[in-house]
C-alpha cells in the first residue's frame, strides 16, 4: 500500500506536467465570477466550521445539526477566546496594513493563555484534560517511515486495478488546483499563469511527496490566503515554513502540543470571518443584482450538495441569467485594435511627430456584450499589440504579458529588411512597418548602425509610399512602437459583467501600471459605467482621471502627453508663446516662424519666400466664442492659426434643410485646431462655399493670420507657388494621420 500511495503522485506529475503543457487550463479564464465568489464563500465558511471544531474539541462540519454541539456549555468555554481571537485577527486586519501587526498579535495569543494559565494555577496536564491542550502522543522517529516500503511484499498485479481510482484522483486534483488558483486570483486581484502552477507547483510538490512517502495533495488554500493577508509578498516566507516544518520531524517532542487549540481555531476563523465577509457582505456593493443572486445560490448549492455539484449548479444557473440578462442585447461580442487620432490639427513639427508615434497608443474597440467568456480574448488582443521595454533597453522588447509567463525575446511585428509579409493586392504597398517581419533574432543584432535598405514599391494605384533613411538606427524605430497608452473604446458595449470586470480591467489595469501605462476608457454608457463603478475598476480619483466621454477627448490627451515628453514639446517651440502676441512685428514675427517649419526641408519650397509670404497676410483678432466664418458663406479667405484655438462644426442639419422635420441638436463639433495650424484651406481652394462653421474657442483669444484670394492672385508665380506646396504638405500629414499610415 505504501509503495502504491507513493507511486500514485509521482504519476500524477507526469499527468500535471502535460496538463501543463498543453495549456489545456484555460477553462479557468471562463469561470464566471460570481461562481467562483460562492465558492470562496464556501471555502470561508468550511474554514469557519474547521475553526469551531478545533476550539470546541466538538465534530462541526457541513450538517447543520452539528452546529448545535458548539453551544454546549463546555464548547461555549473552549471555544470564546477562538472567536474572540479570530474575530480580533480580522479586526486587526482591515485596520493596520504594518505587515509586523499581524503576526505580533498572533504571537500575543499563546502568551497570554500562559501568562493566564500561571496564575490560575494549573498545570499543563489540567490545561490538556480540561481540552485547552491536546494531550501528548507519542513521537516515532523521522525515518521509520521508510521501514514500511518493502518491495518483496509489493503484489503488482494489483496495480492495474487502481487504474480507475487514479484517474478519478488525476481529475479531482488538476480541477481542485486549477479551481484554487482561479480563486486566488479573484481574491487577491493578481494574475497567475495557471498552467505553471499546475504542472511546475504542484506537480514538483506532489513527485516529492510521493518519493518521501507522502499522499497526494494540492494547494493549502487557507495558508495562501493567510499570507496574502499578513501582507507577505515574499518567497521566503514558503522557505521558513518548509525548514520550520522539517524541523519539527527532528524533534523528540510534538510542538503543536503545546500550543492552545484556540490559537489554530482562531487562524481558521479568521481566514473564514475574512472570505465570508468579502464575498458575501462586501460583494453585494460590487455586483448587479442578477450577479449576487447567482454567488448565493451557488453557495448554497456547494453547502447543499458538495463542491462538485454545486459548482455545476452554479455554472447552470450563471449561464441562464447571462442570456436572459443579454436576451433583448447584442450578444455577440468583438475586440479589435483600430487606428485613430484626435481631431485636433496642430503645427506641422508636431503632426510629424504624432505621425511616427501613433502606435504608441493602443486603441481597442469593444462591441457587444462583454461577458465571463470574453476576458481571455481581449487579454490576447492586448498581448498581440502591446510592447513594452524592459530596463530601458532597446534588446529587452517584448509582448506585454502576464506576471509569471516566459518574456518573449524576439522583436515582433518590426523590420527593417524590405521584405513585407503582408502585401497587398495589386503591389506590395507597404501599410506599416508592423506589417514587416524582421530579418534576425534578437540575439544577433548589435546596436551599431545597420545599412538599411529602402523601403520601395510600385502600386498601380499611385499610393504613398514611405521610405526610411539608410542612416537610421533601428532601436530609435522601435522606440516609436513602445506602446505609451492602452484606451478603450466603450461606445459600442451594450454591458459588461463583473467577470469580466474582476479577470480581464481590474488584472489589465494593474499589469499596466507595474510599466507605467495608463488605461483609458472613452465613450462607456451610463448602464455600463455603473457595472464598471461596482466592480471597482474606478476605486479612486487616480484611476477616474483616465474616464472620458468621448473618444476624442481621450485620445487628444494622449496625444498631449506625447507631444509633452516629445522634442516638439510647445515649451520647446520658439514661437510658442506663453503670453498673447501684440504688434505687427510681434505676429510677423509668429507667422514667419509658422510658414519656416511647413518649408523645412521641402526642395519646392525656397526658404527666403517665406518672409515676403508672411508679409502678404492680413492679421486679425477674435474673442472666445466669436464665429469667424459661417457655413455657407463664401470662402475668399484661408487661415493660419497663430494663438489660441479654433473650432469647426458641422452645421445644425435643420438650418441645411429647414423644411425638414429634424428635431433641434446642437451642431457636431468636427475639427478642433491649435497654435501653428492651417484652416479654411480646403473650400478656399475648392472655391466653394464653406462647409463648415468656424468660432474661436471660449477660453481665450484668438489671432490668425489671414490670406485673402486676391491677394493671392496678385502675387508672383513662384510665390503661389510655394504657398500652394506648404497646403499640400499640411493636407498630406492629415491624410497620413486620418488613414493610419506610418
Amino acid at each position: 500500500a505504501c509503495i502504491s500511495i507513493a507511486l500514485s503522485p509521482a504519476l500524477l506529475v507526469v499527468a500535471l506536467w502535460f496538463t501543463g503543457y498543453m495549456k489545456a487550463t484555460g477553462f479557468v479564464a471562463y469561470l464566471p465570477m460570481p461562481v467562483v465568489g460562492g465558492y470562496l464563500a464556501f471555502i470561508g465558511i468550511f474554514c469557519l466550521e474547521a475553526g469551531l471544531a478545533l476550539s470546541t474539541g466538538e465534530a462541526i462540519g457541513v450538517d447543520p445539526r452539528t452546529w448545535l454541539l458548539a453551544f454546549k456549555p463546555k464548547a461555549m468555554l473552549l471555544g470564546a477566546p477562538g472567536v474572540i481571537a479570530g474575530y480580533a485577527l480580522f479586526y486587526v486586519s482591515h485596520h493596520h496594513k504594518h505587515p509586523a501587526v499581524l503576526p505580533c498579535v498572533m504571537l500575543l495569543f499563546p502568551v497570554l493563555f500562559y501568562i493566564g494559565l500561571w496564575i490560575s494555577g494549573y498545570s499543563l496536564k489540567d490545561a490538556q484534560a480540561a481540552g485547552w491542550l491536546t494531550k501528548p502522543i507519542p513521537v516515532g522517529s523521522f525515518t521509520e517511515v521508510f521501514t514500511f516500503f518493502d518491495f518483496g511484499l509489493m503484489k503488482w498485479s494489483v496495480l492495474p486495478q487502481q487504474v480507475l481510482t487514479w484517474l478519478g484522483m488525476y481529475l479531482v486534483v488538476a480541477f481542485s488546483s486549477c479551481l484554487d488558483v482561479a480563486a486566488i486570483e479573484m481574491d487577491m486581484g493578481t494574475s497567475m499563469d495557471v498552467s505553471h502552477e499546475l504542472g511546475n507547483v504542484v506537480g514538483t510538490a506532489n513527485i516529492v511527496s510521493g518519493l518521501l512517502g507522502g499522499f497526494t495533495g494540492s494547494y493549502i488554500f487557507s495558508q495562501t490566503i493567510f499570507t496574502c493577508r499578513a501582507q507577505i509578498d515574499n518567497r521566503l516566507v514558503g522557505v521558513v515554513v518548509a525548514v520550520l516544518e522539517l524541523a519539527m520531524c527532528f524533534l523528540p517532542f510534538n510542538l503543536t502540543d503545546y500550543v492552545p487549540n484556540f490559537f489554530f481555531g482562531a487562524t481558521l476563523l479568521f481566514i473564514g470571518i475574512d472570505l465570508m465577509h468579502e464575498w458575501l457582505v462586501e460583494v453585494y456593493h460590487r455586483l448587479l443584482w442578477r450577479e449576487y443572486a447567482v454567488l448565493l445560490l451557488t453557495f448554497v448549492a456547494i453547502n447543499a450538495t458538495g463542491l462538485e455539484e454545486g459548482l455545476l449548479m452554479g455554472l447552470v444557473i450563471a449561464t441562464i441569467v447571462f442570456v436572459y440578462g443579454y436576451s433583448r442585447g447584442q450578444v455577440q461580442q468583438s475586440v479589435k485594435r483600430v487606428t485613430r487620432k484626435s481631431n485636433v490639427f496642430r503645427n506641422f513639427e508636431q503632426r510629424k511627430f504624432l505621425r511616427d508615434c501613433t502606435r504608441q497608443i493602443v486603441v481597442l474597440e469593444l462591441r457587444g456584450s462583454i461577458f465571463f467568456g470574453s476576458s481571455a480574448d481581449i487579454l490576447q488582443e492586448v498581448e498581440t499589440h502591446v510592447k513594452v521595454a524592459y530596463n530601458h533597453d532597446p534588446t529587452e522588447m517584448s509582448p506585454l504579458i502576464a506576471p509569471g509567463r516566459t518574456v518573449s525575446r524576439n522583436w515582433s511585428r518590426i523590420s527593417f529588411c524590405g521584405a513585407p509579409t503582408d502585401s497587398r493586392a495589386g503591389g506590395n504597398w507597404v501599410q506599416s512597418f508592423s506589417s514587416l517581419s524582421f530579418c534576425a533574432s534578437m540575439e544577433t543584432v548589435t546596436k551599431e548602425r545597420l545599412s538599411l535598405p529602402l523601403v520601395r514599391c510600385s502600386s498601380p494605384n499611385n499610393r504613398i509610399c514611405l521610405s526610411m533613411n539608410s542612416d537610421m538606427d533601428p532601436y530609435e524605430v522601435s522606440a516609436q512602437h513602445t506602446t505609451k497608452f492602452v484606451l478603450f473604446d466603450f461606445s459600442d458595449v451594450d454591458g459588461v459583467d463583473a467577470t469580466a470586470i474582476n479577470t480581464c480591467f481590474v488584472r489589465l489595469r494593474q499589469s499596466l501600471e507595474s510599466y507605467g501605462i495608463p488605461l483609458i476608457f472613452a465613450s462607456v454608457p451610463e448602464r455600463v459605467l455603473a457595472s464598471l463603478e461596482k466592480g471597482g475598476l474606478f476605486d479612486g480619483d487616480d484611476t477616474r482621471q483616465h474616464l472620458y466621454d468621448t473618444l476624442e477627448e481621450a485620445l487628444e490627451w494622449c496625444e498631449d502627453e506625447l507631444l509633452a515628453d516629445g522634442p516638439v514639446s510647445p515649451r520647446n517651440h520658439s514661437y510658442r508663446l506663453h503670453s498673447p502676441v501684440t504688434g505687427m512685428a510681434g505676429q510677423q514675427h509668429l507667422l514667419e516662424c509658422i510658414l519656416a517649419e511647413y518649408a523645412s526641408g521641402d526642395p519646392l519650397i525656397d526658404e527666403s519666400h517665406v518672409k515676403t509670404l508672411a508679409s502678404e497676410f492680413e492679421f486679425d483678432q477674435y474673442l472666445p466664442g466669436q464665429t469667424i466664418y459661417a457655413f455657407g458663406s463664401d470662402a475668399d479667405s484661408m487661415y493660419i492659426l497663430l494663438q489660441g484655438e479654433v473650432q469647426l462644426f458641422l452645421p445644425d442639419p435643420s438650418t441645411i434643410h429647414p423644411l425638414r422635420r429634424i428635431p433641434h441638436h446642437e451642431s457636431q463639433l468636427v475639427v478642433q485646431s491649435r497654435s501653428g495650424s492651417v484652416f479654411g484651406e480646403c473650400d478656399w481652394g475648392l472655391q466653394q462655399p464653406r462647409t463648415y462653421l468656424c468660432k474661436a474657442g471660449k477660453s481665450q483669444e484668438v489671432s490668425v493670420a489671414r490670406l485673402r484670394r486676391s491677394t493671392f492672385n496678385n502675387m508672383s508665380a513662384d510665390l503661389r507657388a510655394a504657398m500652394q506646396q506648404m497646403i499640400v504638405n499640411s493636407l498630406s500629414l492629415q491624410i497620413l494621420a486620418k488613414d493610419g499610415i506610418h
